[in-house]
């Protein structure tokens, strides 16, 4: 008999960083994924995961990091389809696509999802497109590291100089059972090197009701 089994595991999907004036803004997109199917081949050999059962998206979340006047603040986003962030009038904005577009801006200390009318009157050009030089006319830096996933990235943020480090695999392939590391270097920090993220991409066996319901259990803070 094939006996199922059930299993979770999340992921860093992207990352992007925005500077404006004395603030600092980092976004990692994650996804929370899951696998119910015969356990025989879980045994047989873990791979056959990304082949046979069922693997779904449990959810997607979006982790933001926000340093302003040396201190650094953490919002966590649940429930926020993944998409890109992009400037319009000299806002962030938080946008993503699918069969109904949804946008959200930020508000200071988070992002709350706008209106249809207010949404209809972004700039399709800003919309999910990477628009740098947009960008920069309005005064924000922006670095999309899905891009340049170099090991390490140094920051000037007024008189003060912050490293952004990302340690992990880069591509899908080689991503699973690796761990992933985002930390932040500079001053005004709990510690010298300052872990935002860090996920191995691991998986976890967990009982049925708990993998019908990881929509709103698994968390990573």
């Amino acid at each position: 008999m094939l006996w199922p089994i059930h299993v979770i595991w999340q992921r860093e999907k992207g990352i992007q960083v925005f500077r404006h004036a004395d603030e600092l803004y980092i976004l990692i997109k994650q996804n929370t994924n899951g696998y119910s199917g015969p356990l025989a081949l879980y045994l047989a050999n873990s791979v056959t995961m990304v082949f046979g059962g069922s693997i779904k998206d449990l959810r997607e979340d979006l982790i933001v990091f926000h340093i302003r006047q040396g201190k650094l603040h953490k919002y966590f986003h649940k429930h926020i389809p993944g998409g890109i962030a992009y400037v319009f009038q000299n806002a962030l904005y938080y946008g993503s696509g699918g069969s109904k577009i949804r946008d959200w801006r930020w508000n200071g200390t988070g992002f709350e999802q706008i209106s249809d009318s207010e949404a209809a009157k972004v700039d399709p050009d800003n919309r999910y497109k990477f628009n740098k030089k947009l960008q920069e006319q309005q005064g924000w830096f922006s670095l999309d590291h899905d891009e340049n996933l170099s090991p390490s990235l140094p920051i000037k943020l007024g008189n003060r100089i912050y490293v952004l480090s990302y340690a992990g695999a880069t591509s899908k392939l080689s991503s699973w059972g690796t761990k992933k590391r985002i930390s932040l270097k500079g001053p005004g920090l709990v510690h010298p090197e300052q872990v935002l993220y860090e996920v191995d991409n691991s998986y976890q066996r967990v009982p049925r009701k708990t993998y019908m319901g990881s929509g709103s259990i698994y968390v990573v803070m």
